[in-house]
């Protein structure tokens, strides 16, 4: 069993006020507990799949699935009936227990607001001896420690016993239990609201981006001052070239240099995703040997590959958002765009609407692995304004795109802050009582 090591010394290097424990380093005041101490631990079970009346009746049954996006969670995806409760080792647990992933993915939380069972994938928490939103908290900073109690060959588990042996840190007083969760909560009620805004703006965007990149004639609504026809264009008449990208070869990878840009960069709504953790780099001495296949900020990419199953990348498009400069990878392509006749944000855009979605879809090669050719790609027909109406109508969802990245950037220091208050108050470090 392996427990939590925040080793500091001996006893004269401890911070006055603070002892050292199996759960790591807290107030002299604070407890250590097993969870099983404080806790009920409850496992799951799945009712036969092939006895349909075990299915579809009123009892929540939730999957490691369900689990991890939310604080709380009431219904589950699918029931189960009374009599397929009876008959597995499925559990009920009451309102206020939180439900923790132990197979497969591991510590992910939920607090259930109704009576609820799980299948096996869980081993659940029912406060006895302890606040229960004080746990939710406590149980995130415990993951580390449950991957490394996991074991098993074809997928990770915990197993109850080791669940139960883990060593938790408390408050002796109920009253600093709650006032911790009270603060955490705050913060993540602040993180919440923020993400149901950051949903309705985006909503507010696709809406605008439907009404807008409608041609009027088939219903959709135009900036004031504008009139004028709109025309029909190949892709091949809007672009001065299609460039495909490089097959960089991974023994060629360095830990710096280059970054080289793949269709990871694409995200579904054609936001530039960059994480430079997850970014492999070339030789910076390359870029004048590969100028053709060098990007810089502002250009245009698509995905010309997709191995997701419902082949929903294929044909999409994004910006480039960072400064350079980059290389392109294999099976993306490059756009160089006339700009005297569209505006690269439209058509980013318009790659995510339904016409193109459909015929990207359709001239897609089958197979594991979906792709597109040049010609196909050229030949794929844009309905557009003109070139001024373009320009107001980017300008327009430029303003709203600024204003949900600037909310996710407020969200991102909120989690920030979470973390950092869950560190120092889970530990005693900042009393609030």
């Amino acid at each position: 069993m392996k427990v939590a090591n925040n080793n500091i010394g001996d006893a004269q290097s401890l911070p006055k006020g603070y002892k050292q424990t199996e759960a790591g380093l807290i107030p002299e005041d604070w407890n250590v507990e097993k969870i099983e101490s404080v806790c009920k631990v409850v496992g799951g079970g799945t009712p036969s799949t092939t006895i349909p009346k075990y299915w579809n009746g009123a009892v929540n049954w939730f999957t490691p699935t369900e689990i991890g996006g939310l604080k709380y969670v009431s219904k589950s995806r699918r029931k189960i009936s009374e009599e397929g409760l009876k008959n597995s080792s499925a559990q009920i647990l009451p309102i206020g227990s939180i439900l923790m992933t132990t197979r497969a993915t591991i510590g992910d939380l939920a607090i259930t607001t109704l009576p609820a069972t799980t299948n096996q994938g869980f081993q659940s928490l029912v406060p006895i001896s302890i606040e229960k939103n004080y746990l939710y908290y406590l149980m995130q900073t415990k993951h580390k420690e449950l991957i490394e109690n996991a074991s098993g060959s074809t997928f990770l588990e915990i197993s109850p016993r080791k669940v139960k042996n883990i060593f938790i840190q408390l408050p002796s007083s109920k009253e600093e239990q709650k006032a911790i969760a009270t603060a955490l909560s705050d913060v993540d009620a602040l993180i919440s609201s923020l993400d149901q805004l950051i949903t309705k703006k985006k909503a507010n965007k696709q809406g605008a981006m439907q009404e807008l990149l409608t041609p009027p004639v088939e219903g959709g609504k135009r900036l004031p001052g504008f009139d004028g026809e709109w025309e029909e264009k190949r892709l091949g008449e809007l672009i001065h070239d299609f460039q495909n990208g490089y097959g960089f070869s991974a023994q060629g990878y360095q830990d710096n240099g280059v970054p080289i840009l793949t269709m990871a960069q694409i995200g579904l709504q054609g936001q530039f995703q960059f994480n430079e953790n997850k970014i492999n780099y070339w030789d910076k001495n390359e870029l004048k040997n590969l100028k053709d296949f060098v990007l810089e900020k502002g250009d245009l990419i698509m995905s010309m590959t997709d191995v997701t199953p419902d082949k929903n990348l294929i044909g999409r498009m994004t910006i480039i958002e960072r400064n350079g400069p980059f290389f392109l990878n294999q099976r993306v392509g490059h756009l160089r765009i006339n700009k005297d006749l569209v505006n690269p944000i439209i058509l980013k855009q318009l790659s995510n609407m339904r016409e193109w979605r459909m015929y990207s879809k359709a001239i897609a090669s089958l197979g594991v692995q979906a792709n597109i050719g040049t010609t196909d790609i050229k030949n794929g027909v844009f309905t557009l304004p003109p070139i001024k109406e373009q320009n107001a109508i980017a300008e327009v969802l430029s303003d709203m795109e600024n204003d949900i990245k600037f909310l996710a950037i407020k969200k991102a220091k909120y989690q920030q802050i979470k973390q950092g208050m869950i560190q120092e108050l889970l530990t005693g470090k900042i009393r609030l009582v």
